[in-house]
């Protein structure tokens, strides 16, 4: 099963069943737990991107209950091997990372950091995509945001 969201340049996000396991598997479901985050990656098809893969927290990253900031050496060496092992195929796609809300929206630092990504980043893609994950039991409750350079936009799921 994947779970589809339109995106503003037309184009179809798919999210692979894998990366929603990961998903469900570090959702902050109580202000006890850390936020827990990472990198998508996937390929690009001339309709649709499929992300395929979400990296998972580990050494290195930082989290704390209303924070999560990755290990950036780590996550570049996680998409330089994916890509290499790819031809190219597989990129990085964005972020991800959870809230303790049912109803997630990005905050201002997180609206700030997904920026910096996109000018820091050297990129594949024409935009950056952020996941907020959620702690509904039923997974459809993301927020997906795409980022272009200009602004971020929250994407709409298609059923």
């Amino acid at each position: 099963m994947t779970i589809d969201y339109k995106l503003p340049n037309g184009k179809l996000l798919r999210i692979s069943d894998c990366v929603l396991d990961i998903f469900v598997m570090h959702q902050q479901i109580s202000f006890n737990v850390p936020e827990s985050g990472g990198i998508l990656l996937g390929r690009v098809f001339e309709k649709y991107i499929m992300i395929e893969s979400a990296s998972l927290p580990g050494e290195g990253d930082k989290r704390g209950i209303l924070f999560f900031h990755r290990d950036k050496r780590k996550a570049q060496s996680i998409i330089n091997k994916n890509y290499e092992e790819s031809n190219g195929e597989i990129i990085y796609i964005g972020e991800w990372h959870t809230h303790c809300e049912k109803e997630p929206h990005p905050s201002f630092i997180d609206k700030w950091e997904i920026k910096r990504a996109f000018k820091k980043s050297k990129l594949n893609l024409k935009y950056l995509i952020c996941i907020i994950v959620s702690s509904d039991k039923l997974l459809g409750n993301l927020w997906v945001g795409y980022y272009d350079g200009n602004k971020i936009t929250q994407c709409q799921r298609v059923s």
